[in-house]
This record gives C-alpha cells, sequence and structure tokens, in this order.
C-alpha cells in the first residue's frame, strides 16, 4: 500500500466579530479655562482585536459642542475657549468606530471639570464714591464703604482694598472697604479730598481695579467771631442827635451759613448807648457781643446815641 501525505495551509479569514474597546467606560479630566482652542486635552484611546480594516478605529465626538475630536489620534480639543464663570464642568461622549463590515462601536465619556484662571478684575460697584464728612467727626470713625466684586472664585476672587497715595488724613481696612479718619479734619483749611481706592484680588498675577472717592468736609461751628481790632475809640459830640451814628465795630467769622451769623451786643447794657444786633452800629460806650453774618459780607455793629 503506497501512501501520499500533502501539506495543507489554511487561512482563517478575520471577520468582524470584536468591537473597539476603551480602557474604561468614564474618564474625568481636569483643564484651565486658559488653554487655547486646538491644543489636545486628552488622547481617547479604544483597541480592537480584530486585524486589517476591521480593526481600524476612527473617533468622533457624539455630544459636546464646545470640542472637537481628532478621528484618527482621538486627541480631543478645544473648538471654542472655555468660560469658568459661564459653566464649570462638561460632560462629553467621544465614540471609537471600526470600519468593518457592519461597523462596531463603543463609547467613552469623558467629565471635563473647569479649572478658574484670573481672568476676571475686580469691577467697584460705583466708579466714584461721594461722601460728606462734619470737620468735628472723631477720629477712627468710619466715613463710606466701598465694595467691589470678582467674578473668579477662590483666591482669585479674594480682594484687598487700600487707598492710593497714603492721603494723612484717611486710612482703609484692607478687608473690608471701610474708609475711616486718621486725623481731625479742618474745613476752614481744606473743605474737599479726591481720593482714590483700589481693590486687588490675590490671583496671580493679580487684577486690580480703581474708583474715585470725594470727600465733601462739611462745617462745624468750631470758630468764635474775631473782632478786626482788639479795642475800638469813638468821639461823640455833647450835643449829638439821639439815634445818631456814633461809631461801627466789625466781627467776622470763619465758619459758614448759620455757623457764621453774628448778632452784637453790649455787655453789660448801657442807658446812653445801643448797638445794632445785626449791623454792630451803637450809642456811647461799646462792649461787644455775638455774631449773625457771612464771612464773605460781615456784618458791622454800628453804635448810636442813645439820649
Amino acid at each position: 500500500m503506497i501512501r501520499t501525505a500533502s501539506q495543507v495551509h489554511i487561512v482563517i479569514e478575520d471577520v468582524n466579530d470584536n468591537a473597539p474597546e476603551f480602557g474604561s467606560a468614564k474618564v474625568r479630566i481636569s483643564v484651565p479655562e486658559s488653554v487655547e482652542p486646538g491644543v489636545p486635552l486628552y488622547s481617547a484611546l479604544a483597541l480592537d482585536r480584530d486585524s486589517g480594516r476591521n480593526g481600524q478605529v476612527s473617533y468622533r465626538l457624539v455630544s459636546g459642542g464646545l470640542f472637537g475630536v481628532e478621528p484618527r489620534s482621538g486627541h480631543l480639543t478645544l473648538a471654542s475657549r472655555l468660560d469658568y464663570e459661564t459653566a464649570q464642568r462638561h460632560s462629553l461622549v467621544i465614540s471609537a468606530t471600526d470600519a468593518g463590515e457592519p461597523p462596531l462601536s463603543a463609547n467613552l465619556t469623558v467629565l471635563l471639570e473647569v479649572q478658574d484662571v484670573n481672568d476676571n478684575a475686580p469691577v467697584f460697584e460705583r466708579t466714584e464714591y461721594s461722601v460728606p464728612v462734619s470737620e468735628s467727626l472723631p477720629v477712627n470713625s468710619q466715613v463710606v464703604q466701598v465694595t467691589a466684586v470678582d467674578l473668579d472664585t477662590g483666591n482669585n476672587a479674594r480682594l484687598t482694598y487700600r487707598l492710593l497715595g497714603e492721603p494723612r488724613e484717611f486710612g482703609m481696612f484692607p478687608n473690608s472697604g471701610w474708609v475711616y479718619l486718621r486725623s481731625s479734619l479742618d474745613r476752614e483749611s481744606r473743605d474737599r479730598y479726591s481720593l482714590k481706592v483700589a481693590a486687588t484680588d490675590n490671583g496671580s498675577p493679580p487684577a486690580t481695579a480703581t474708583a474715585l472717592l470725594t470727600v465733601t468736609v462739611t462745617d462745624a461751628n468750631d470758630n468764635d467771631p474775631v473782632f478786626g481790632r482788639d479795642s475800638y475809640q469813638f468821639t461823640v459830640e455833647e450835643n449829638l442827635n439821639r439815634g445818631a451814628t456814633v461809631g461801627t465795630v466789625l466781627a467776622t467769622d470763619a465758619d459758614l451759613d448759620n455757623n457764621a451769623a453774628i448778632r452784637y451786643a453790649l455787655i453789660p447794657a448801657n442807658s446812653s448807648f445801643l448797638i445794632n444786633p445785626v449791623t454792630g452800629k451803637s450809642r456811647k460806650t461799646i462792649f461787644f457781643g455775638t455774631p449773625y453774618a457771612r464771612p464773605d459780607r460781615p456784618a458791622s455793629g454800628h453804635v448810636r446815641f442813645r439820649s
């Protein structure tokens, strides 16, 4: 019996019976909001155990309008800029699909958290503040509180306040924004202050906003009337008619309005002479009293002969 043998090569053809597989069904990534569009954020990778076209994988983004994915590499990129203040989290779905017939696919969920960066400067509630302050206000009294807000979070939104130029008369509490009085005011020396306040966040680099603060010093009755002379002397004829003016005294007051209104009086009252309480005109011996007029139009004290 003759036996023969032959070698048979059997080639098993691949069929598309394996879907692409991601290492996990869900991943979490964190991205600064300052990242530029087009920069790869994450590389999606799916493996397919098939061969040839059945094992060729391409990627596409199923959901996530701000993002894109490179079909061959699986690189996840930004299509437009992120904004932490608009959305802090994004949920994306990347699909990996092979080229088999029929194609098989798998999905990967990407949970993306946006990291805040210091991209917002503080903003004051007003660009200008104006406040009246009495010149009699005690030292260390609070004058006005200014407030700024920052749309960032954490240290990027933590604000520190200060007065620029460090005026001698005023100080500022850095955490609250309260402006307080450091030294006494004197309206007669200075009646208006123009200050600049600043709010700076604790971001890196820090951002600063400024606002103007106008302090108007209001009057207090802190000045006595002052006569133009220490003493007045008048000569009176013995036959001077009753009611004739003997002389005029004049006092001024550095305060304002009612605080500077001067009235005159003779002290003590005299039977021979009178003084007009408003004009300061009198009648034989003159003693001086108190105010009722404005510094720019001082009252005069006319002395008239009474009898």
